[in-house]
């Protein structure tokens, strides 16, 4: 084993790390191997910690950042089929970056199951977007595996799938094999959209300590109601989320109570509501929840929001004193009211430069 597979085994078995990563770029630029894996590498990883990679220094200028992202962008357009080779080979069909490495891969639930143990030994892959899984048995043979401990991002939408993943009816059985799961303690973040789990496997996902470590959850288009909010609220283990989409369910105004009191959305940073049936009277009592300060972003579009006092209720947003700036921002751009989403903007840059 050559030093470049030895750190490479270093930085599937700590993917968290970056050292092993900036080190595996000095022994390829070292050694005169593919100087724009080393750029590339370098750039991402300094990227994320708001450094320059030239520099070394704190990344302040947004400028200079597109001009690195674009650097970056070049060179995975160039080479990005050829540096995810390693894992194209055993069934990814597409891949994601991270910090110069495959990071998430689609791949489908079978391929997954038969070459996991390569696929983490060749990239430090750390999320899967399953595009195919076939019966409620496959689904329950996949939740069962242990190699799900080393993900902490699990997609299974249907949003983006040709055909669905398994039968609709079978939703509330495939939220209820995932919530058993010991192997998913680990996941931070779960898309199960469209996956027709209704109330019933929204609860067994509530109630499930294996997925206590969530901070973002995708429940969108899954014929969601208020039961399942209230789930969402009373959960003992759903108590770590900072996004949570619920789009396109039909929630009404019966769920404005725990949504605007319960500790499980205190927290929340985003928040996904478009088109899920509440009214105008409901979308002033969210303008005015102290329990939704933490927001940062915020969907509303699709809402009650028909002529007459529409007007009205975007006042009560832009006006509120719960939310921050960049939650009327984004709520009020959510339901047409352009202008009035960029003065919230503004009074959040002059907070900014206040601050």
């Amino acid at each position: 084993m050559d030093d470049g597979e030895a750190l490479l085994r270093a930085i599937c078995a700590q993917p968290g790390e970056d050292l092993p990563r900036l080190a595996y770029a000095e022994w390829l630029e070292e050694t005169g191997t593919d100087p724009d894996r080393v750029r590339f590498i370098r750039i991402q990883v300094r990227l994320e910690k708001d450094e320059d990679p030239d520099s070394g220094g704190k990344l302040t200028d947004p400028e200079r950042r597109k001009e690195l992202e674009a650097e970056a962008q070049d060179l995975l357009n160039r080479h990005g089929g050829q540096w995810g080779q390693p894992v194209i080979a055993l069934g990814a069909v597409d891949v994601a970056y991270s910090r110069g490495f495959p990071e998430q891969i689609t791949i489908d639930a079978e391929a997954f199951q038969k070459n996991a143990e390569k696929i983490f030994a060749a990239a430090p892959v750390r999320g899967i977007k399953v595009n195919r899984m076939g019966t409620l048995q496959d689904v329950v043979r996949f939740a069962a595996s242990p190699h799900l401990a080393r993900l902490n991002s699990l997609t299974l939408s249907n949003w983006d799938n040709t055909r669905p993943l398994w039968n609709p009816e079978d939703g509330p059985a495939v939220a209820q094999a995932l919530a058993a799961s010991p192997h998913l303690r680990g996941l931070t973040h779960l898309n199960i959209s469209l996956g027709h789990i209704g109330n019933e496997g929204l609860r067994s996902l509530a109630a499930s300590q294996n997925l206590s470590g969530l901070t973002h959850l995708d429940l969108g288009r899954n014929e969601i109601g208020p039961e399942g909010v209230w789930a969402i609220a009373g959960s003992l283990h759903l108590r770590s989320l900072k996004h949570l989409d619920l789009r396109e369910n039909a929630i009404g105004d019966a769920t404005i109570h725990p949504i605007t009191t319960s500790a499980n959305f205190r927290g929340l940073r985003s928040l996904n509501l478009s088109a899920a049936n509440i009214s105008q009277d409901g979308i002033r009592t969210i303008a005015a929840a102290r329990n939704l300060g933490s927001l940062s972003d915020l969907n509303l579009s699709g809402n009650g929001m028909g002529d007459g006092i529409a007007d009205a209720v975007a006042m009560a947003l832009a006006g509120s004193s719960a939310l921050t700036p960049s939650a009327k921002a984004s709520a009020l751009w959510s339901i047409g009211y352009h202008r009035l989403a960029r003065q919230a903007l503004a009074e959040d840059g002059q907070h900014a430069g206040r601050g």
